[in-house]
């Protein structure tokens, strides 16, 4: 609020906004032998204007507006209901609402409503060149020079040096955000409270394995693609989805500078789609030939899949020629995801092409079982000769070549198929040593799984997934060849194959196939001795989306993601992994509750709430968080999300009420910042209701409600970090739209500014004092005061936009933040790529006509084809009916 509203607001005169005097025996301030303000033998403070500082003996008694404040030995008591404590100059030292501002012996308790600050050795209320939380009409109290009390056995000591154990957010406390107005009442956070007790240990490793960034100077914009061309040359390549492919020397201390485009080819690109595979022909050094596979759109408006041959330039390494293009095969694609997309050439010379099957979702078209279409197949294709009108040859020994056209069951298969059953292969490469093709074929809803691909093999899908059948009605397993390993959604999302190690630097991995998976960053070791798998072991939580692996000329071993600054990586031996303390297999042993079976948050633990929950099947949420000792948030440039500190706990407890109408907590979870990102832990809570015990893994129980059986899913750490996504930011309800609200306490709080002040954050304005726009704001869901379409996009946000959005781990390109344009979302009017769940002229959303739009089905199911995914059994029924109400009146896409 501006000074002068708060001036005329108190019908104040001029002389009464000038700061606050203090006089008594000769000393400003100086309060001795539980005296304050020093006025004893009949001497008196001049109080006028409202102002009063009457203290004899020790006491203050001069009351004035029916106010009254009783100070004795020092301590200092009373201030609550609207009282005023401490008037001078018509400034308040706004306590209120029961709060107390006891100090005494050293200590300061400042409890605000109902929670104590206790600070033992020594005040903790010092600061040096600060500013005091005392808020006049929207001035601070200004105490010395902006200095604060500090009270300790009734004296006042004003000094320049804190004490060691003040924080220095408290120190030099900014200035709250300018656009939101300072109240007339304290501060309902009280002052902050340093956490002393609330911190995780990271999980500890699982072997001495870590990555390290690989050329620390170079970065790259979704690179998919690592490696060198197999000659003598110490240069490496690296493809990005964008159709740039960047050459440079294989040194750490390369520069930007040194970088070069080596050609750029014209796809298209965006979600599953662009510039995906690289191959470089075995005699590349001495007929400069490669192949590269990417996406276009022909003038039809159909998505194809190009395989193109290109020549590198004679007198340039470091160049190919775009013009050499001779483009070898494209393939339809009826939709824009699964694509495959890799490329490699085998052992025999020939040249081996990953593609998934079509796309959508479920395999609409069964292109996987029909070797009759390329889709859903690895091909093998001769690039040294042509057959007929073909622009390649087709290898002799192919599977269908002897059949084709008629074979049998599979009709008139394609004689370029290898092998097929597959759904999206994402990544395969060759043992150099066994010759073993090894591929990740990403699955459906449930299973990730790892193929040895063999000529003529079918790999079962749509008829499985993994080794589960996918489709109960045609489910079988003859004819099929199982997956050498599976692992489920528990674990993973999204596998990334790998490469089976052969080089120097890891000798306890020689032999071993290392993969990884895309949305949560974990890479492990698989050992197969031809017949089965004898290890499978987990190297590194990386917390990276990788989407490659690469090797260099030396068989090093490079990891590929699409993390924004960090493309380029290296798994090594780290024998120096600090070895991390054991992680509380009890809430009550994290140190983040004083009283875990009353549910009493330690001290430092503030709680906070958000405008949008995300939807858990009608769960009651409590939400607190816990910054380490003297450490901030602190808002980004964009005014819209907070950096979050290392060391930083987050924590959510779930409850519902029992039939008996007893409140029941169902789970509490942590979510903890390390250095390398964020991990997330599960409690369940015991019937007892005392503690809850740390889950090892996903859990689903069935749990008597008062509202009927509550199928509740405990997620995995895994399925944590899949909805926790560093695109979104990892703790999605810190955020400024989440967090602009009237804290419930003290309404003419905002709890943005409360945070502020209490030092727990630092402003979001860039400029203190100049003109803001307005902080971004979600509505709640049952705000009336709110438009239908601001509801329901900040709904979408909440529930969908931590993975559909630019960087996130969505498997479409859509952009569901609620502050992008809806035109720009990739949504409206659009058909949908990931399956039109049987609905006539579907559109993702389509304006006027819920009925077609897929966004608002798929929230509407219950199942694998769900959205969200995880976490959810029951439909959230207002979140529908706003999306519902929203696309209804929709005349448009602007």
């Amino acid at each position: 609020m501006k000074l002068a509203l708060v001036c005329a607001a108190l019908a104040c005169a001029a002389p009464a906004c000038t700061d606050r005097e203090r006089a008594g025996a000769g000393a400003d301030g100086e309060v001795a032998d539980g005296q304050r303000d020093a006025v004893a033998d009949g001497q008196r403070d001049a109080v006028a204007d409202g102002q009063r500082d009457a203290v004899a003996d020790g006491q203050r008694d001069a009351v004035a507006d029916g106010q009254r404040d009783a100070v004795a030995d020092g301590q200092r008591d009373a201030v609550a209901d609207g009282q005023r404590d401490a008037v001078a100059d018509g400034q308040r030292d706004a306590v209120a609402n029961g709060q107390r501002d006891a100090v005494a012996d050293g200590q300061r308790d400042a409890v605000a409503d109902g929670q104590r600050d206790a600070v033992p050795d020594g005040p903790i209320d010092v600061a040096a060149d600060g500013q005091r939380d005392a808020v006049a009409d929207g001035q601070r109290d200004a105490v010395a020079d902006g200095q604060r009390d500090a009270v300790a056995d009734g004296l006042r000591d004003t000094t320049s040096d804190p004490p060691s154990d003040v924080s220095p957010a408290l120190v030099d406390r900014p200035q709250p955000t300018p656009d939101l107005a300072i109240p007339l009442v304290a501060n309902p956070l009280g002052l902050r409270i340093e956490n002393r007790t609330c911190a995780l240990p990271e999980l500890p490793a699982l072997a001495p394995f870590d990555v390290v960034e690989a050329f620390p100077a170079l970065d790259f914009e979704s690179p998919l693609w690592f490696g060198h061309a197999g000659d003598d040359s110490n240069l490496v390549y690296v493809a990005v989805r964008g159709g740039s492919i960047f050459v440079f020397e294989d040194r750490d201390n390369v520069l930007p500078a040194d970088r070069s485009e080596f050609l750029r080819v014209a796809t298209a690109a965006g979600g599953e789609m662009g510039l995906l595979g690289l191959a470089f022909h075995p005699q590349y050094a001495l007929n400069r030939r490669l192949y590269v596979y990417y996406s276009v759109i022909n003038a039809a408006g159909q998505h194809r899949s190009r395989i193109s041959e290109f020549q590198r330039f004679e007198a340039d390494a470091r160049r190919a020629d775009p013009a050499s293009e001779r483009v070898l095969l494209e393939v339809d694609q009826p939709f824009a995801n699964h694509n495959g997309g890799d490329i490699d050439f085998g052992p025999d010379g020939y040249l081996y092409i990953a593609l998934g099957d079509g796309g959508s979702a479920g395999d609409p078209r069964n292109n996987g079982q029909r070797p009759s279409t390329l889709l859903g197949s690895i091909l093998r294709l001769d690039v040294d000769r042509r057959d007929g009108r073909l622009a390649y040859g087709i290898p002799v020994d192919n599977p269908f070549v002897s059949c084709t056209p008629d074979c049998g069951e599979y009709g008139a298969a394609r004689a370029e198929v290898y092998a097929f059953g597959l759904r999206n292969p994402w990544r395969m490469s060759f043992d150099s040593a066994t010759g073993r093709l090894f591929a990740g074929d990403v699955g459906q809803n449930l299973w990730e799984e790892i193929d040895i691909i063999e000529r003529g093999g079918n790999y079962g899908w749509k008829l499985r997934e993994g080794l589960h059948c996918y489709n109960a009605a045609e489910c079988r397993s003859e004819g099929l060849i199982d997956p050498i390993h599976e692992y489920g959604h528990d674990v993973g999302l999204s596998i990334t194959g790998g490469h089976v190690y052969r080089g120097p630097d890891l000798p306890e991995l020689w032999g071993a196939y290392v993969y990884a998976d895309y949305s949560t960053g974990r890479i492990w070791a698989l050992r197969y001795d031809g017949e089965r798998v004898t290890e499978n072991r987990e190297l590194r939580d990386t917390r990276l989306n990788i989407t490659s692996f690469g090797l260099d000329r030396q068989d090093r071993l490079y990891l590929v993601a699409f993390n924004a600054g960090l493309s380029l990586w290296r798994l090594v031996r780290r024998a120096d992994l600090p070895a991390p303390a054991p992680v509380p297999q009890r809430l009550s042993e994290t140190g983040c509750f004083e009283d875990t079976a009353a549910y009493i948050p330690a001290a430092g633990v503030v709680d906070y709430d958000v405008n949008v929950p995300l939807h858990s099947d009608g769960a009651e949420k409590r939400r607190h968080f816990a910054l380490p000792r003297f450490e901030v948030f602190e808002p980004t440039a964009d005014q819209r999300t907070w950096g979050v500190p290392v060391g930083t706990v987050f924590i959510k407890t779930f409850s519902t009420t029992t039939p008996e109408g007893r409140p029941f907590r169902i789970e509490t979870r942590l979510l903890v910042k390390h250095a390398k990102g964020f991990q997330g832990f599960t409690y369940r809570w015991n019937q007892a209701q005392d503690d809850a015990l740390l889950l090892p893994g996903a859990l689903n129980e069935a749990i008597e409600t008062n509202d009927g059986v509550l199928d509740w899913p405990y997620p995995s750490r895994a399925q944590c970090e899949s909805c926790h996504t560093e695109a979104a930011g990892s703790v999605l309800g810190l955020r400024t739209p989440q967090l602009n609200y009237p804290h419930p306490d003290a309404p003419s709080w905002n709890f943005i500014d409360a945070l502020v002040d209490a030092g727990y954050a630092l402003p979001l304005a860039p400029n203190p004092g100049a003109p803001q726009a307005p902080l971004p704001r979600f509505p709640r869901p049952d705000d009336g005061d709110a438009d239908v379409s601001s509801r329901a996009r900040a709904v979408l946000d909440v529930n969908c936009a931590l993975c559909h959005r630019p960087g996130a781990n969505g498997s479409t390109s859509l952009d569901l933040r609620a502050d992008t344009p809806l035109s720009m979302t990739g949504t409206c009017d659009v058909p949908p790529t990931q399956g039109s769940l049987d609905l006539l002229d579907a559109r993702l959303i389509a304006p006027g006509a819920p009925e077609n739009s897929v966004v608002l089905t798929r929230m509407g199911q219950r199942g694998l084809e769900q959205m969200p995914p995880l976490g959810t059994r029951r439909l959230d029924e207002v979140g529908l009916d706003l999306v519902r109400r929203f696309i209804q009146g929709l005349a448009g896409c602007d």
